[in-house]
């Protein structure tokens, strides 16, 4: 998979959160940093695009994406709560940990960015998941999300997550570039005034 870490920063692009995803075996860990002020919707948003870029890379590298977007449909359908186990809502034994230290874990560092313009965008290095592990990093990253927003961010997380699949289901494509961007952020636009 290819990182996409090394590329410069536009000058008017701002670094705002940054997440190391551990995955090893059924356990995963999600450690945020924010980069400077940032808000609730900040790691609604990381969620997101996260989504959209595992659903990129699964396609690039000839990977069914089918699985995902149903552990998606399964997690949206019963709705997120605060307090929810969203491994067990995606069907998937698993836990997130605090803190994962192994050699064998794969692992994934990605930051979040914004433009001038409220654009947002997630760059990273996705290189040593495989398929497997790149699923199961995409529920830890909403559980670890879960776990720091309120109530009303975890229904707009459910909702932007629901219609993220709806878009790809109608309109867009998992390997079109331009839809890592567009889609997790007209899903947000969307579910913020529901």
């Amino acid at each position: 998979m290819t990182s996409d870490t090394l590329l410069p920063l536009r000058a008017e692009e701002r670094e705002l959160l940054s997440g190391h995803v551990v995955v090893i075996d059924d356990r995963a860990s999600v450690l945020f940093a924010p980069l400077g002020v940032v808000g609730e919707g900040d790691y609604v948003r990381f969620a997101l695009h996260y989504y959209a870029r595992a659903l990129f890379e699964l396609v690039r590298v000839s990977q069914s994406a089918r699985d995902l977007p149903a552990l998606i449909d399964a997690i949206t359908s019963t709705g997120l709560d605060h307090g929810a186990d969203v491994f067990a809502l995606a069907g998937l034994s698993g836990s997130l940990s605090r803190i994962l230290d192994d050699p064998q874990a794969s692992e994934a560092d990605c930051v979040l960015f914004s433009t001038a313009h409220r654009e947002f965008h997630l760059r990273g290095d996705f290189s040593r998941l495989d398929s497997r592990t790149l699923v199961r990093s995409v529920i830890a990253v909403i559980q670890a999300v879960l776990e720091r927003v309120s109530v009303e961010m975890a229904d707009l997380l459910t909702n932007a997550l629901a219609n993220m699949n709806a878009s790809y289901g109608v309109t867009h494509r998992y390997s079109d570039a331009h839809s890592l961007d567009q889609v997790p952020s007209n899903a947000f636009h969307a579910a913020a005034f529901v």
